[in-house]
């Protein structure tokens, strides 16, 4: 071992190439490991050393058939504070005479019932659409609730009515001219699957319940609230006030429909008058921030519309089961505290958590927590334009939640699944490749949008940070320097990442792009990759660095750099870009590659300037086809994202007072993320990003940008021309769209 790395070798008569295993126990110099502890079969046998640093070589005879395990255990020391940290590594033995099973038997396919075989521990987070924010719990609920209008197949610009009687518009004068109302018909024959008919009402608390779960974490009703509630940010926290909400959405029961109010893009400060709506004074606004729509341009609405969280619920099923908010001021302010607030994981509807009542194809007819999910067709099902009729749904769905890899591919071997979500991560692809080859499987290379990065935090909590690494040292306005960003940016390997880490037998799993507008989305401005790439280049790096004022100043210098667990490629990445970065400043600068939970990350990278602990961090956002989705959040004066990493007025230590040429680009960036929001323009608003994107490129916010691109594994006997709607760039392939498939005629 060394530096606190140990290396596992180890070899059998199975395997005779020895294999060896890098461990997780932090690689900071600090540290120096102090022993070994051999646990061989549950402490019947025990084997310790405590020679520092030796290795030790282990020899072990087992005579009795069957699986054993060893478990080597480490300790580690930091030897300028004492503090330790454990490893632990688990080796299951198969002793006997095993062999690799290499046929599973066929089962016939049953032309009635899809089964998706998905690796997924644990299974989805929940059945209800407005505080579902990951794809494993979309998967289901696209396949039960419906939006008020629908993509059109691949397309990310045309779109079908579902909900809605037929798609607004300025033309059919349902939009009004400065499209800062939009009004939705709806379509009352449409029936739940209890046989209920939906209404404008419906509709109105569906988004109503979105909206009051916006302030709570890790729910998307903000990706709408942005654009019709007032905050002093992107994500809030919003004015969720009865008054509000009925100012921004409306309903109209002798109509049967429903109107969306945008905020104007332009900020306009409200005096202290009394909020009076329908004829009730609910006391002053008392706005301490300027009322304004965050970047979202009104042009691009119904991209939003047709997300999930925006799926219409039964509100008589919804008030049966206590999951209603009431139309009062009173119960408005209970379903938006931060207290109370349903929409918090605490106070989650355990009833709607597990069960639905929607319009969909599919109704849910089992659900067994972290094992499977049964979806049987809708007896009340109605098709609306561009969905397949009752009688050619597939009658029955199936989404198992396995553990293991092997169970999920033995399954699609068979033939008893015929998709495998995550059955084959990129290292396995060799391996997916052969099914493939023999004609078992077949596979659609499906770009996400989406928007994988490094992202760089111009106001560091730096005391944070040394919770990971008690050698930090840098200053919280470290970043806030544009040659440290260029520097730590040309030191970065972005042909290591796509053609190494994300590259396995010939399949390319990641995109590069330039700024962060991922390529495909709506109105993307066209040729900044070619006209700006991303370039590695150490010489430039070291160059750069030497124009710091750290380089001049010659002080060591440590940080840590935050990636989300259970990640591999990006732990590799991390591993190359640390040595890269301590080559490029002659070892003046060492960074700590550290792995966190996911739900850790998503509260890291939520919280305002100055309290975020991650300096650099590998950052995820996927939004909709609109480039808005990208624009408002990346790179936004109050941005989900950049909001986070100091991107604000008055940020200490880099402002328009300690950086003045660097303020003046924003100023001018944010400016035209402005225009961009304001017009309706297609070619302008193209326009404004390009310009934009270019000055967030000059600025080096981001490095390492890429667009994912995810494999789909499905059976052969799957008609891939009844996967449109699951290769739409919205989804990515991300999840699989049960309601469009068909099997292959004559299977």
């Amino acid at each position: 071992g060394l530096n606190g790395w140990v290396n596992l070798t180890y070899g059998g008569l199975l395997d005779p190439t020895p294999l060896t295993v890098g461990s997780n126990v932090p690689g900071d110099t600090a540290y120096t490991i102090q022993s070994f502890t051999w646990n061989i079969d549950n402490g019947s046998q025990i084997i310790a050393d405590n020679n520092t640093g030796l290795s030790e070589n282990v020899n072990i005879t087992f005579s009795t058939p069957g699986f054993h395990v060893v478990n080597l255990i480490t300790e580690t020391e930091d030897t300028s504070t004492g503090a330790t940290v454990n490893g632990s590594y688990l080796m299951t033995i198969a002793v006997g005479n095993y062999s690799i099973e290499s046929k599973v038997p066929k089962v016939p396919i049953n032309t009635n019932l899809v089964v998706n075989a998905e690796y997924l521990p644990g299974g989805l987070n929940t059945l209800d659409p407005a505080i579902a924010y990951d794809f494993t719990s979309d998967e289901v609920i696209e396949e039960i609730y419906q939006p008020l209008v629908m993509t059109n197949g691949t397309s990310t610009t045309q779109f079908n009515p579902v909900i809605a009687r037929n798609v607004p518009s300025v033309a059919n004068g349902e939009v009004t001219p400065n499209m800062l109302n939009w009004t939705f018909y709806i379509n009352t024959s449409i029936k739940f699957s209890n046989g209920d008919n939906v209404n404008a009402y419906d509709v109105y608390v569906s988004v109503a319940r979105a909206l009051l779960f916006a302030n709570d974490p890790g729910t998307p009703g903000w990706t709408l609230a942005y654009g019709l509630l007032p905050a002093p940010s992107i994500s809030g926290p919003f004015n969720e006030s009865f008054y509000w909400i009925h100012h921004a959405v409306t309903w109209n029961n002798t109509t049967q429909s429903v109107t969306f109010h945008m905020l104007p893009t332009t900020p306009t400060w409200l005096p202290n008058a009394p909020a009076i709506y329908a004829g009730v004074n609910y006391g002053p606004l008392n706005q301490s921030y300027p009322v304004t729509n965050y970047g979202l341009p009104t042009s691009f609405l119904l991209a939003l519309w047709e997300n999930p969280v925006f799926d219409v619920m039964d509100y008589s099923w919804l008030v049966q089961h206590g999951a209603a908010p009431q139309n009062t001021s009173t119960s408005y302010a209970y379903w938006s505290n931060s207290t109370t607030s349903p929409g918090l994981l605490s106070n989650w509807n355990q009833f709607v958590h597990y069960h639905t009542m929607g319009t969909g194809p599919y109704y849910l007819a089992l659900y067994e927590p972290a094992t499977s999910v049964i979806l049987k067709v809708n007896p009340y099902y109605n098709a609306t334009q561009g969905m397949l009729p009752k009688s050619k749904l597939i009658k029955e769905v199936e989404i198992e939640y396995l553990t293991s890899e092997d169970a999920a591919q033995m399954q699609l071997e068979s033939g008893e699944a015929q998709f495998g979500t995550g059955a084959f991560p990129i290292s396995q692809t060799s391996a997916l490749l052969s099914y493939v080859n023999s004609g078992i499987l077949q596979t659609a290379q499906i770009p996400s949008f989406g928007l994988y990065a490094y992202s760089y935090n111009m106001a560091i909590n730096v005391s944070g940070a040394q919770s990971y690494d008690s050698k930090t040292n840098i200053p919280s306005n470290f970043f806030a320097n544009l040659s440290v960003r260029k520097a730590f940016s040309y030191a970065f390997n972005i042909s290591y990442l796509i053609n190494v880490t994300y590259y396995e037998s010939g399949i390319r799993f990641a995109i590069p792009f330039s700024g962060v507008f991922p390529p495909g989305a709506l109105d993307v401005p066209s040729n900044i990759t070619s006209q700006y790439p991303q370039i590695y280049n150490l010489t430039m790096a070291k160059f750069y660095w030497e124009q710091t004022p750290y380089y001049k100043n010659g002080t060591k210098l440590y940080f840590p750099l935050f990636n989300v667990a259970g990640n591999p490629e990006n732990d590799e990445m991390d591993t190359v870009w640390a040595n890269d970065i301590s080559a490029a400043t002659n070892g003046q600068v060492t960074v700590l590659p550290v792995d966190i939970s996911y739900t850790l990350w998503l509260d890291y990278s939520a919280l305002p300037p100055t309290q975020n602990p991650m300096p650099l961090w590998y950052d995820t956002w996927v939004g909709f086809s609109p480039t808005a989705q990208y624009a408002s959040p990346m790179l936004g004066p109050y941005g989900y994202d950049d909001y986070s990493d100091g991107f604000a007025y008055g940020t200490p230590g880099w402002n328009n007072t300690t950086n003045p040429n660097q303020w003046a680009n924003i100023s001018e960036m944010w400016n035209l993320l402005n225009l961009a929001a304001e017009t309706t323009n297609t070619s302008q608003i193209s326009l404004d990003y390009y310009k934009a994107d270019v000055i967030a490129i000059k600025e080096f916010f981001y490095v390492g940008t890429m667009e994912p691109v995810n494999l789909l594994v499905f059976s052969t006997a799957i008609n891939p021309s009844s996967l449109a709607d699951t290769e739409n760039p919205v989804q990515g392939g991300n999840l699989v769209i049960y309601f469009g498939l068909q099997y292959k005629s004559g299977v």
